[in-house]
């Protein structure tokens, strides 16, 4: 879905300090100005609120509709409903017969004994994380051309992203703690969409490691993890990056983009059921709480059960247009408390404080004696317990490591922000 308006007719010549009030006209976002009060609210061309009535025109606001390339918006009075996309059906039900069987939705899984987990030196490990970030950045630049190419209706290629999910096995047989390393090093692009796709991809595949996953199904979760949200694509560009929390009709669109995922992924060749189906299904939770079937726990692919917990604590660990990004430790809290509610599989929250711990990777610490300190590492088994990095309070100056499983003279009291 593009950010431009498609109105192109010409605004009334009424005085720019007050934008039309008939039921329905168009306005040129040039005749708006910064301090301007709005006696209408101001729409883009699918109906989705950008500014309410009785609220001011900032600079901010301007910037915005310049960087979506938004020429013209539109006044309602009453607002008509948003505009979706209606998919064909049959897909998505010729899919649920095919893959809502015992086979596909059981986690048959053996977690990774903590003795088996491949580990490097801590001087290796952020060797390999500087280079990986690299690595990271690239994998991000690639979804993104995937993505636009996609959204213009262009012949799109998935081979980058095999690629893409090869590399990250790869890290992951190295170290297990490679992957969320470089997580916790990521500066987030301007585009969300983006880089989330990614991130969540890598976090899915470590998780699938260590429920012992053979590694082809390791790649396919990968694969589906960084596609899942592909539908976003077609839901209105200011919803996506609303500034606000959504409405009710807005939250509608959005509960839609599974269906859309999966009428993209439908038209590209080679790719396995499971990975559509995934993306179908990710934001299904096992108490039947979840989107766009309500589904219960037997009814939900076991790719989707893992990628679902993947993507909440990514999307909550990042920074988006209405808030900003929560530590760590409180997207594990949210995690941990809809996992005892019964939405999350317990054995993918196991594997998933396996590998990044309670104090999650990257995450700053206090300790009891007063002193700060940054989690460089999970232990399997020991939740509360990670390997840490003593720092200064300014987290300028890095001192000694500490493994909290082999001492009893430090503990975490609280996480910081």
């Amino acid at each position: 879905m593009s950010g431009k308006a498609a109105p192109s007719s010409p605004d009334s010549g009424k005085s720019p300090s007050q934008p039309r009030t008939s039921a329905e006209g168009v306005l040129n976002v040039a005749r708006l100005t910064v301090g301007q009060h709005l006696a209408t609210g101001l729409y883009d061309q699918d109906g989705v609120l950008l500014l309410a009535a009785g609220t001011v025109v900032t600079r901010d606001f301007l910037r915005l509709l310049r960087r979506w390339q938004i020429r013209y918006v539109q006044t309602w009075d009453t607002p008509p409903p948003i505009k979706t996309l209606e998919v064909d059906e049959s897909t998505i039900v010729r899919l649920e017969s095919e893959m809502l069987r015992p086979d596909f939705t059981r986690l048959d899984v053996r977690p990774l004994d903590p003795a088996r987990r491949p580990r490097v030196t801590l001087e290796e490990l952020n060797r390999r994380a500087k280079r990986g970030s690299e690595r990271h950045a690239a994998a991000t630049d690639d979804m993104t051309g995937f993505c636009e190419e996609l959204e213009k209706g262009g012949k799109v290629s998935d081979r980058e992203l095999h690629r893409i999910a090869r590399d990250f096995a790869d890290m992951v047989a190295i170290d297990m703690d490679l992957l969320p390393t470089i997580l916790s090093l990521r500066s987030a692009p301007d585009e969300y969409l983006y880089q989330h796709c990614v991130n969540v991809a890598a976090l899915s595949m470590v998780i699938a490691t260590q429920l012992g996953m053979r590694r082809e199904r390791v790649l396919e979760v990968g694969l589906g993890a960084m596609l899942q949200d592909i539908g976003m694509l077609r839901v209105p560009l200011a919803i996506r990056r609303a500034p606000r929390p959504l409405t009710d009709d807005e939250m509608e669109v959005v509960r839609k983009h599974p269906a859309y995922t999966v009428d993209y992924l439908s038209n590209i060749a080679g790719l396995p059921r499971d990975v559509i189906f995934l993306g179908f299904q990710v934001h299904e939770r096992i108490d039947k709480t979840g989107y766009p079937r309500g589904r219960a726990d037997q009814s939900i692919h076991a790719y989707a059960k893992i990628v679902s917990v993947a993507d909440v604590y990514v999307a909550m660990t990042s920074n988006r247009p209405y808030r900003s990004a929560h530590t760590p430790y409180e997207a594990i809290k949210t995690i941990l408390y809809d996992c005892g509610a019964g939405r999350h599989e317990s054995v993918v929250v196991r594997a998933l404080l396996d590998c990044i711990s309670l104090f999650p990777t990257g995450s700053f610490v206090e300790l009891e004696d007063g002193r700060s300190a940054k989690v460089i590492r999970a232990n399997p088994n020991q939740h509360t317990k990670p390997v840490i990095q003593i720092v200064s309070q300014d987290r300028e100056t890095a001192h000694g490591v500490h493994d909290l499983m082999c001492t009893t003279q430090l503990r975490i009291v609280k996480s910081l922000e």
